[in-house]
């Protein structure tokens, strides 16, 4: 009985061991990516200044072709856009 006992008790400390180890790469994996959260932001706003950039540039297309009623309406967007930064 006594060898049955030791058995599982090393069984038992293996096991947490093993968890012990598990805990561990969880802990390292969180802090894996801080800067996610960073790099996202800067993609979205590199995407919004493209976005204004290729605004402007439709802008004056349209005015240098005297079409005003699309000149305004992308107006209306590059506002909006700017506003939201």
């Amino acid at each position: 009985m006594q060898a049955l006992f030791l058995c599982s008790t090393t069984y038992t400390l293996r096991t947490i061991c093993i968890f012990a180890v598990l805990l561990e790469k969880r802990k390292r994996s969180k802090n894996r990516f801080p800067k996610r959260g960073k790099h996202k932001k800067k993609m979205i706003m590199k995407k919004d200044v493209n976005e204004i950039m290729m605004l402007q540039y439709r802008i004056k297309r349209y005015q240098s072709m005297r079409n005003g009623a699309m000149c305004q309406a992308l107006s209306g967007k590059l506002q909006k856009l700017l506003a939201k930064q």
